[in-house]
């Protein structure tokens, strides 16, 4: 699991965290690097009055 803070104008307020780690840095590191390379994200609707939106994300990875 992977938590970040994603500002009004789309990009990410700080470097993502891993809150629950896949077991290999590796696949971390990969996920931390996916986020920010998705970065601007959409921008916020009107009636949404917060300066972040925090998102917990995860990924799902198939080891061979």
């Amino acid at each position: 699991e992977v938590l970040f803070k994603v500002e009004r104008n789309g990009y990410l307020q700080e470097k993502p965290t891993i809150i629950k780690s896949s077991g290999l840095k590796s696949i971390d590191d990969a996920c931390i690097e996916a986020i920010g390379h998705s970065t601007p994200f959409i921008g916020y609707p009107p009636e949404y009055d917060k300066d972040f939106i925090e998102i917990k994300f995860t990924f799902d990875a198939n080891r061979r």
